[in-house]
Parts: C-alpha cells; structure tokens; sequence
C-alpha cells in the first residue's frame, strides 16, 4: 500500500516537473531564437543603410543599375521593391512567399531577411 502511494506520488512530481520545465525550455528557447534574429538584424540594418547611401550617393545612374553594381562589388543578397514591381533583386528566394514573422524579422529557408519600410 505504502510502495503504490510513494510510486503515484513519484509519478505526479515528475509528470508536473516535466510540464513546467517544457514550459521553461520552450520560452527560453523563443528568446533565444528572437535575440539571435536581432543581433543578425543589426549587421543587415547596417547593410541596408550603407545600400541606401551608396544609392543616393550615385543619384544620375539608374537605380538597377547601381544597385548590380553594389551586389557584385559587396557579394551581398539583397533586394528593391517598391508597392507595384522588383526593381533590383539577387536573392535565391521569392519574397512573395516568404513568412513574415516577429513582427518584419523573418526567417526564410533559413536566411534571416528585414524588410525595411
């Protein structure tokens, strides 16, 4: 009688401990994946800011055409779009299917990508 109370007992303390630390571990893990998206972020949001400079720095070539001219001088995937078209795109993926997650971080074929309005 005793040996079958200690065993459910033992069995309610492990099920209730195997809840709460899946709960624990699966949290962590979300921030985890999140910090990982915006330290990634940082380096893109610096990309995209030296793109836009370099653009507006060459303002009478068409924007095509300098936009070519940054991904094969930097090696970087990148791609403009306005509301209607693609203007510039080098990237391996479409983005009209790609997922929009944490709130305009994504992660797509296991590329992290911004899109920056």
């Amino acid at each position: 009688m005793a040996k079958k109370v200690i065993r459910q007992i033992l069995l309610i303390y492990l099920t209730t401990t195997g809840i709460f630390l899946t709960i624990f571990f699966a949290l962590w893990y979300q921030k985890l994946y999140e910090e990982l998206v915006v330290l990634k972020g940082s380096t893109l949001r610096e990309n995209h800011r030296n793109i836009v400079i370099s653009i507006l720095n060459s303002r009478f070539t068409p924007i095509d055409i300098s936009a070519k001219n940054i991904a094969q001088s930097t090696a970087l995937k990148f791609a403009i779009f306005d509301a209607k078209k693609i203007v510039f795109s080098n990237i391996d993926f479409d983005l009209r299917k790609a997922k929009i997650e944490l709130k305009g971080r994504g992660i797509c074929d296991n590329k992290v990508f911004f899109l920056l309005l």
